[in-house]
């Protein structure tokens, strides 16, 4: 999911087998976010290729954010 809250943003991308990556632009403010979200080995977080948390910044810079989530295995 993604929320927005003032001048931040917090994203937690619930990704399966059938929705496994997706890629997202954000603009607002003059701050641009190009969002890459898959699956891997754990939940990561990489911000202008350095690690980062939740929640980000709207600060009328340019960024790229590559989020991985932790495959598990899906019950059905």
């Amino acid at each position: 999911g993604f929320k927005r809250r003032g001048n931040t943003f917090t994203i937690e991308p619930k990704l399966t087998d059938k929705f496994g990556s997706f890629e997202l632009e954000i603009r607002s403010g003059g701050t641009e976010y190009l969002i890459i979200a898959s699956r891997g080995s754990k939940n990561e977080c990489v911000l202008d290729g350095k690690p980062a948390e939740n929640p980000f910044i709207f600060d009328k810079k340019k960024h790229i954010l590559k989020i991985t989530v932790e495959k598990r295995d899906e019950i059905v």
